[in-house]
């Protein structure tokens, strides 16, 4: 084994560590987002179709899901499974960090010992770490920027047509991941220009002249012959690139030519449109901060209050970004500044300017840059504290043990952070849905002693969808149904779905188990004025059970219905009062109708 394996495999050991230990309760619950994907996923299994893009919940790209029906026909459907990619990515990110940051910064001194840093970097990151351990699709961002970034260098620096093909494939691929790699082409784009007008300016210094060669050094004429092989080449890797990613991205994007809104529906959305100028200058100022003090403000991304890049992410980032700006006429320094640009846009563009989804794909960059910084910073330091002579054979030796010491620090201030701060919060407990996730498993181990029936709310949100996939399944109700049944009802909606634009609707769901202990469900009509009356009384009179959350904080109620006849015409008779036909897309389709109430009311 070489001394580069020896150091690199307990790195991603630590980063397998920090992205698996508690990964079945931390995060806890399982935010709306989550179980929408993995409810596609399941979806798939039972017989979906298999699409290119899903047009559910603001529109999705499909890789995440497609990996996720993996894992969920391998486990069944359960959070924890549906969160398996997430730290599988992100641990594979980190050997490819490591020969990315090498590749990037091979003609810098100390190059693989920032290499190191960089990796531990990311490995270490709060951020990565968070990416890494939920179920969103943009942990697949920095594992394709990644890697995308490494085979483009290996292509146009080695001038290797298989790499030139492994970065088309793997840049058109990802624009299956997330609807921030678009801005992955632009990267290549703005390189290939800034390089190309660059080229162009040296060449007109360096005509070729007619003089005999100096084999001891470059001539004008070498270094423009140089010159123009290296454009030459960075223009046929980036062709190649663009034909082979473009058939790639083909299918997809023969849909967003067909459908033009769902190409910028979600980008719509976010979209930053200052009305006055210190709302723009606000807006600024908080997107710049992302690299000094700021943090995603989403409880479900990152601890508010934390900044983004760590505590000591300062230290190193300024000092490299302005030693690459010193270098911004070399290659891998122009690279690292034109991508950190481009996939920086999305902060200055949307709203919020820090975003932990829309922004992974800037992790490589930062973390390549902040090592370069903190590398060099470390080393003037011990250089100008050891100045003199006497002290020149030990500079060396005390580099590596001070970088140790900082990045030891940063690991442990993120695995407090993330593990005690964040975990044990009681706004991370509401925002990944843990209140519904406790109350539908405590509701599925109470349907094997009592029916119980549930507002429709509670059952359509994908969360419950999700958690009872496996165990329930939706039937016709028969003519009869018995009680005693488990009346629920909600004292505090957003508490228990934390999500505000999921309407009270009018319909409830039956959960019961059959004698051989499979759970059915039976979904009703919305009730009529017969049964409302009977549900307001029954909520008036019954005295109710109350179900309290980890907090104490009280979640539902259960009122147990002796007696549940009134209500059974609601499961038993749904045959809508209006028949109509209408079909969305072939994504939903309405056979029926009925206005409630019939009349209008005063």
């Amino acid at each position: 084994m070489t001394k580069t394996y020896k150091i690199l495999i307990p790195i991603i050991l630590l980063a397998f560590f920090l992205r698996v230990w508690r990964l079945p309760e931390t995060p806890p619950g399982l935010w709306y987002d989550e179980a929408y994907y993995s409810m596609d996923a399941a979806w798939l299994l039972d017989g979906g179709p298999w699409e290119i893009f899903f047009v559910g919940n603001n529109g999705r790209e499909p890789m995440f899901i497609y990996l996720q029906s993996l894992f969920i026909w391998l486990f069944g459907a359960a959070p924890l499974t549906s969160r398996l990619i997430a730290p599988l990515a992100g641990t594979l990110t980190i050997p490819l960090m490591f020969v990315l940051a090498r590749r990037l910064t091979r003609r810098l001194d100390r190059s693989t010992l920032i290499a190191y840093v960089a990796t531990i970097g990311l490995a270490a990151s709060f951020w990565h770490v968070g990416l890494s351990r939920g179920g969103y699709r943009g942990i697949l961002l920095p594992l394709v920027a990644v890697f995308v970034f490494y085979a483009f260098w290996r292509a146009w620096q080695g001038q290797s047509l298989k790499f030139m093909i492994l970065a088309g494939l793997a840049l058109g691929i990802s624009q299956y991941t997330y609807l921030a790699a678009r801005a992955l082409p632009l990267t290549f784009a703005v390189f290939a220009l800034t390089w190309t007008a660059l080229t162009l300016l040296r060449r007109q210094s360096l005509k070729p002249q007619s003089q005999v060669p100096n084999p001891q050094s470059q001539t004008p004429n070498s270094q423009f012959s140089i010159l123009h092989s290296q454009l030459s080449i960075l223009w046929l890797t980036l062709t190649i690139m663009a034909l082979l990613s473009a058939i790639v991205f083909a299918p997809l994007g023969w849909i967003f030519y067909n459908n033009p809104s769902l190409f910028s529906a979600r980008t719509g959305d976010v979209f930053f449109t200052p009305d006055t100028l210190s709302e723009l200058l606000s807006h600024l100022s908080q997107a710049v901060r992302l690299f000094i003090d700021n943090g995603d403000p989403n409880w479900r991304h990152h601890l508010p209050g934390r900044p983004m890049l760590g505590w000591l992410g300062w230290l190193g980032f300024w000092p490299g970004l302005i030693l690459c700006l010193r270098r911004w006429r070399q290659p891998a320094p122009m690279f690292l500044l034109v991508a950190l640009l481009t996939l920086y846009l999305p902060a200055l563009l949307s709203v919020p300017p820090v975003h932990a989804l829309r922004l992974a794909t800037l992790l490589p960059i930062y973390y390549i840059i902040f090592a370069i910084g903190l590398v060099w910073l470390v080393a003037w330091l011990v250089n100008y504290a050891l100045r003199t002579t006497y002290y020149a054979s030990q500079r060396r030796a005390i580099i590596i043990p001070l970088l140790i010491v900082l990045l030891l620090l940063e690991t442990t201030l993120t695995t407090y952070d993330y593990f005690v701060r964040w975990a044990n919060a009681e706004e991370t407990y509401v925002e990944y849905n843990t209140p519904l996730v406790d109350f539908i498993e405590h509701v599925a181990d109470l349907t094997r002693e009592s029916p119980v029936i549930l507002p429709f709310q509670i059952y359509v949100h994908p969360t419950t969808r999700y958690l009872l996939h496996d165990q329930f399944t939706e039937q016709l109700a028969p003519d009869t149904l018995s009680g005693p049944v488990k009346l629920v009802t909600l004292p505090d909606n957003f508490r228990m779905l934390n999500v505000a634009n999921i309407p009270e609707l009018p319909a409830y769901v039956w959960l019961a188990r059959t004698p051989d202990g499979q759970g059915v469900v039976y979904v009703s009509r919305p009730p009529r004025l017969a049964e409302q009356a009977y549900l307001r009384q029954a909520i008036q009179t019954v005295e109710p059970e109350s179900y309290l959350d980890r907090f104490g904080r009280s979640l539902a109620d259960f009122r147990t219905l002796p007696d549940p006849t009134p209500l059974l015409p609601m499961f038993t008779d749904t045959t809508p009062q209006r028949v109509t036909d209408i079909n969305w897309a072939d994504q939903a389709q309405l056979i029926g109708y009925e206005v409630i109430p019939d009349v209008a009311q005063p």
